[in-house]
């Protein structure tokens, strides 16, 4: 069985140094699975929210989570960071 991956790439700088983490991995874990999700302000411009249900369960669901830098300057309200309410819920499992 497979190992997976979740790459969640974030923005701002976060998606250029996960797609070097994804290159690197192509070459050294060749067997791992990859998989990815929005986090923070891409996950906002997308589905109004910045972790969604969907991703915090891929996240349940996989071996690793990288998560990419992610900032959060888009909105004017207050919010939980995305990498606390995700380390939050993952100490549920």
């Amino acid at each position: 069985m497979k190992q997976t991956l979740l790459l969640l790439p974030g923005d701002g700088i976060g998606p250029e140094v996960v797609a070097e983490v994804r290159r690197l991995v192509d070459v050294l874990a060749p067997d791992l699975l990859l998989e990815e999700g929005l986090v923070g302000g891409a996950s906002f411009d997308a589905h109004g929210t910045p972790l969604t249900e969907d991703t915090l369960e891929q996240a349940r669901r996989s071996d690793a989570v990288l998560l990419g830098a992610h900032q959060f300057l888009t909105i004017q309200q207050e919010y939980s960071l995305p990498a606390m309410v995700a380390k939050q819920q993952m100490r549920h499992r």
